[in-house]
């Protein structure tokens, strides 16, 4: 082969190399269309906007977020009003009769340190609901008191007489009765002598002042909550020191006074 055709051939290759290498060239600088998705929304990929027992969260109340309830006559609770305990009547005479009869009628008060002592003697008749007479007696001896007349010392005294009304039960073992018609017996200061002693008329019992309200304490009353004069001065005298759960005797506590009286039987 020629020479020229060797150059012939040479250069045809040459131009078609070039030629194919536009071509890709071309070709490369044309993208391709990247595929857009659809901007409308479909039924399968929009969330449903409407809420739903499903969807919808629950939301607990709290203090920060429970709004505070404005009182209405339809909300505000109707205060309750406490029954108010209708007072005890007295005992009438044959609740009395029923009552006192089946108790001692004999009641003292003794005084360890002063020496003296007042009685009470219980009288059972009974009218228009009262314990129609009392009998009662205060006695104190001062056997170094004495003097021309009286060598055997000096007693002072005081005898009474009264009633107990407005008799009320307040529970099984307790009633509240009242003192009324008191009346000291002698003029007070009255001075006698006879039996070789002097008698001195007081101007009140220890235990009365004439305007006293009783308690009467029936056997089996708890001793936790009576008055602690009358634990002290009735009850450990009587029961020993140490307090029983509960009484066990008939009781007698003035509550003016703060005196006791424990039967004599």
């Amino acid at each position: 082969m020629s020479t020229k055709r060797l150059i012939t051939i040479a250069l045809s290759l040459i131009l078609a190399f070039a030629l194919t290498a536009c071509g890709d060239s071309d070709n490369s600088a044309s993208p391709t269309p990247i595929s857009t998705p659809d901007a409308t929304p479909s039924t399968e990929n929009t969330p449903d906007a409407t809420p739903t027992p499903e969807n919808t969260p629950s939301v607990t109340p709290t203090p920060e977020n429970t709004p505070e309830a404005t009182p209405t006559p339809e909300n505000t609770p109707t205060p309750t009003e406490e029954p108010t305990p209708t007072p005890a009547a007295p005992l009438d005479d044959e609740e009395l009769e029923a009552l006192f009869s089946q108790l001692p009628s004999k009641y003292y008060f003794k005084s360890v340190d002063d020496g003296w002592e007042t009685h009470l003697n219980l009288l059972p008749a009974y009218k228009n609901g009262t314990l129609s007479f009392f009998l009662g007696n205060q006695e104190e001896v001062d056997a170094s008191d004495k003097g021309s007349g009286y060598s055997r010392g000096t007693q002072y005294e005081c005898w009474f007489s009264g009633k107990f009304t407005d008799v009320k039960r307040i529970n099984e073992f307790e009633y509240s009765m009242k003192v009324d018609g008191f009346n000291i017996s002698g003029t007070p200061g009255e001075i006698v002598k006879q039996y070789n002693m002097r008698f001195i008329t007081l101007a009140e019992p220890n235990g009365f002042t004439g305007e006293d309200e009783f308690r009467l304490y029936l056997p089996g009353r708890s001793t936790h909550d009576l008055p602690e004069a009358f634990l002290e001065l009735v009850v450990k005298p009587n029961a020993g020191d140490e307090i029983p759960a509960e009484l066990p005797f008939v009781g007698l506590y003035n509550t003016s006074g703060e005196i006791g009286f424990a039967p004599e039987d």
